[in-house]
């Protein structure tokens, strides 16, 4: 088991997005793991990925639609569905999940939530904002855990030790981001969630540029305009 497996295996049990007043997306399937954890042949040049060319992508089950690198792709295993690809720096997992449909009260009711965490974990809210794109509402969260600290293992999953036989750790730093989109319809909000899973702060630090790229692309596809909420 590599340490990135330890890695994931941590932020699936750590779980609680800090800002969500909702509940947290299941954890990704064995598959999505494996695909991470195996050598990459190929692996995309940061330059491609930074400068390539990029594929328009509707993502399935959502009137939604994201402009991602060539690479990047599609992963279904039952009823789980994410998007992923290799960043500059590492991979990215993106949970994407529809949640129970709101009212337009519900939404204001959200937003204060959002507002609250933001007064009460000052320290650890990086952003936490709304903004319009016609008459969807997106919901963009990011935060940073608490650092944790974990044993060290090595490529078999075993626990590795100093010259002296002390055991060694490793610190995890866990970012959390997710989009909460909002598309109007008959009266109500239909709910989709693009949540990034297994984002280290590190990884994000190094990656945010490239990832807010992909993510501030997303966009209404649907055969018509979507009715507005009253």
């Amino acid at each position: 088991m590599s340490q990135r497996m330890v890695r994931l295996i941590f932020f699936m049990a750590w779980g609680v997005f800090l800002i969500s007043c909702n509940r947290s997306p299941k954890p990704p399937p064995a598959s999505a793991i494996s695909a991470q954890t195996k050598p990459e042949a190929a692996r995309p040049t940061t330059q491609e990925l930074l400068s390539g060319p990029y594929k328009r992508m509707v993502l399935p089950g959502m009137p939604l639609a994201i402009q991602v690198p060539q690479s990047w792709k599609i992963e279904v295993d039952g009823s789980l569905t994410f998007l992923q690809g290799p960043t500059p720096t590492d991979n990215a997992i993106i949970q994407l999940a529809q949640r129970e449909s709101a009212r337009p009260d519900q939404i204001e009711i959200l937003l204060a939530g959002i507002k609250r965490e933001q007064e009460q974990h000052p320290n650890t809210i990086k952003r936490a904002d709304l903004r319009n794109i016609g008459d969807m509402k997106i919901i963009e969260q990011i935060s940073i855990s608490q650092p944790i600290t974990t044993p060290k293992v090595d490529a078999s999953g075993i626990g590795m030790v100093d010259k002296d036989g002390n055991p060694l750790t490793v610190t995890l730093t866990a970012a959390n981001w997710k989009l909460t989109v909002l598309v109007p319809f008959e009266k109500m909000y239909s709910r989709y969630e693009l949540n990034f899973i297994d984002l280290t702060a590190e990884q994000y630090a190094q990656d945010k540029d490239f990832l807010q790229r992909i993510v501030s692309s997303v966009s209404y596809e649907g055969s018509a305009t979507p009715t507005t909420a009253e």
